[in-house]
């Protein structure tokens, strides 16, 4: 129980702040005081779930509670093997683990989702001082699952700052270790197995990118492996409510992200083998459901239908990510998750190799795919992004060199032995089957952050880990997870290294000046991001209270316009209805596209005027355009 604490702690928080997040945003209480109020009794079950689990920790020995953690007394133990390369892996995550947590300090947020989406609702939200159906051009600021948000909400009340939200993953990654080796050794893997893997898998490209940004892919995965991991740590005793514990994870991992129901099947299958536990006591059961339906998929499920007419918020499939053909979506999910866990950690030339591989599909199965599957894409650039990594070529050569270098089990002798793993395996790749039948977004490999645990189980159970991994051998895995570094220390989301310097030396040199200039505008992009349309407000007004409207194409990042929170109150209109739209505002500025305004311009009244105009790349595929900061009145004869 010991072991599991820091999990424990982290699933009680996760609780609390998405039950409590709804509670006073549906009551209308979102502020410093309502979760001022609520702080209280969260403190009282911390310190309940600390004396439950540590009862024999003297008061005041801070020495013997840092050393309970399992990870410092592994490197206590371990400091004289220091020249055997298996202790040289958990050296390369927690190398992994500070360089994460520097990048995400020193950087400002930049992921693109949660800047056109999570981010405004969020401060809508604060405005408003109550949960709200936004009128806005960008649908998914209303009908995607909130989990994610409502964690983010007290850090944004009460430090009213937003450097602080990659906490949440990087938290997350840390646990991730731990839950791995816990929740495959408790489904039946040898140990050796466990202990290799629970260091090689959360070295996985989008688990290391994630754990500095503020995206909600990774976040999810520390929920499916507790979901599992407390049923089968579960018993009649002490240990019962860790069936409940297991109820709040599954219920957390929804409501993160609606792409992990399909999830619920491994833990449900974990839940009927040890139905013969939990059965004659299931009215004890019955309190962590009511508080696990509160945090899940299920409210803003409810929500959507009230509101959109369907329980995903989106009856019309406007973002063409329903999908009706289930083997396009089988087929082209698999082409790109397959892609994604072979991208390469420096690819210097990604247009040569995106187009030889999509060169390999058949021109009439390529159009089949892009009719049934409208956002397939074969792609990836010369780094890995957060946005789109999987697995990635390291963590899959490492399973390839396992499979090749281990020892095959005598299969139905051993399932009958130790089925766990095997069923909830299965039950991992039946979800991972719904997923792609349904799901058609171009982020295949980010999105199935959470199911690569589970799809993984199989495989390792099969395959058993020699006892006898020579010096080499172990040399190899080591090298192959180091891949990631590569991503981590070159990325331009969270730049390491001054690219400034580095680009220029470039540059100098003749046949490098083409992917030189790629490689600045997209650093200047990710640079700049965190700034983007704020960069269109006048320096006279940066201090002022505005009103300002966006007119967005959908999911435009406006997040950033408002900044300082508090003092700027945005409102996003599409270019179809920002006539009809305008009229029932009192707006002090507008933003567009040039071409936008143009057409907006002659249907307005004469005395808004452009301000300001400026060339901004929001997304470096798409390059620079013009924008136009528009006023009226005394704000546009104002110097």
């Amino acid at each position: 129980m010991k072991d599991l604490l820091p999990c424990r702690i982290w699933i009680l928080v996760s609780a609390w702040a998405t039950l409590v997040g709804w509670s006073l945003g549906l009551s209308g209480n979102i502020s410093r005081a309502g979760y001022a109020g609520t702080l209280l009794p969260l403190v009282l079950l911390l310190a309940f779930l600390w004396h439950k689990n540590c009862p024999d920790i003297p008061r005041g020995s801070v020495t013997r509670v840092i050393t309970r953690f399992r990870s410092i007394r592994y490197f206590k133990r371990s400091w004289r093997g220091i020249s055997h390369a298996s202790f040289w892996l958990p050296v390369l995550f927690v190398f992994v683990a500070l360089l994460t947590f520097v990048g995400g300090a020193l950087s400002e947020p930049n992921n693109y989702d949660a800047l056109s989406y999570r981010l405004p609702r969020l401060l809508r939200w604060i405005e408003d001082g109550r949960w709200s159906w936004i009128d806005t051009s960008n649908p998914r600021q209303n009908y995607s699952a909130p989990g994610f948000e409502w964690q983010m909400l007290p850090l944004a009340i009460f430090a009213k700052t937003d450097r602080l939200f990659f906490l949440i993953n990087w938290i997350s990654f840390l646990l991730l270790p731990s839950l791995v080796f816990r929740t495959f050794r408790l489904a039946g893997l040898p140990t050796q197995t466990c202990w290799w893997w629970m260091w090689l898998l959360p070295l996985g490209y989008g688990y290391v990118l994630q754990a500095g940004s503020v995206g909600n892919d990774s976040c999810a995965v520390v929920y499916a492996l507790a979901s599992v991991c407390f049923v089968f740590s579960a018993n009649r005793g002490l240990r019962f409510h860790d069936f409940g514990w297991s109820i709040l994870s599954v219920a957390l991992l929804t409501g993160t992200k609606g792409s992990n129901l399909p999830l619920v099947l491994p833990w449900f299958v974990a839940m009927l083998l040890r139905a013969r536990l939990w059965l004659p006591q299931f009215s004890k059961l019955i309190p962590w459901a009511v508080v696990g339906l509160a945090v899940s998929f299920i409210p803003i499920a409810v929500i959507n239908h009230l509101y959109a007419g369907k329980w995903n918020g989106d009856p019309y499939n406007a973002s063409n990510m329903q999908l009706t053909v289930p083997a396009a979506g089988i087929l082209g999910n698999s082409l790109m998750m397959g892609y994604a866990c072979l991208q390469p950690p420096l690819n210097p030339c990604p247009e040569l190799v995106n187009l030889t591989v999509n060169n390999f599909i058949r021109p009439d199965w390529g159009t089949w795919l892009h009719v049934n599957f409208p956002r397939f894409t074969l792609k990836f650039g010369e780094l890995p992004m957060e946005e789109s990594a999987g697995l990635g070529l390291g963590v899959t050569a490492c399973l390839v060199l396992w499979i090749l270098w281990s020892k095959r089990i005598q299969a139905p002798r051993h399932l009958l032995k130790s089925p766990s793993w095997f069923l909830l395996g299965f039950a991992g790749f039946i979800s991972l089957v719904f997923f792609m039948a349904k799901m058609g977004s171009e982020s295949t490999g980010r999105l199935l952050l959470p199911y690569y645990p589970f799809l993984l189980m199989i495989p390792l159970g099969v395959f058993h880990a020699s006892r006898t991994f020579s010096f080499i051998q172990k040399m190899c895995l080591l090298l192959c997870s180091s891949f990631v570094l590569f991503g981590l220390i070159l990325s331009p989301a969270r730049p390491l290294l001054p690219w400034s310097v580095i680009t220029a030396e470039l540059f100098s040199f003749g046949p490098l000046q083409e992917r030189t200039a790629r490689l600045n505008r997209v650093i200047k992009t990710y640079a700049t991001r965190s700034v983007g349309l704020r960069s269109m407000i006048p320096l006279n007004l940066e201090k002022q209270n505005l009103r300002i409207g966006l007119i967005n194409r959908g999911d435009d990042p406006d997040g950033p316009l408002w900044w300082p929170w508090g003092l700027r109150h945005v409102r996003s209109f599409s270019p179809d209805n920002a006539i009809q739209s305008l009229a029932a505002q009192s707006l002090d500025l507008l933003l567009a596209r040039e071409s936008d305004w143009l057409s907006l311009q002659p249907h307005l009244p004469a005395d808004w005027q452009v301000v300001f105009t400026s060339r901004l790349t929001l997304k470096a595929s798409e390059g620079d355009e013009t924008w136009v900061t528009c006023a009226h009145g005394k704000l546009a004869e104002s110097p």
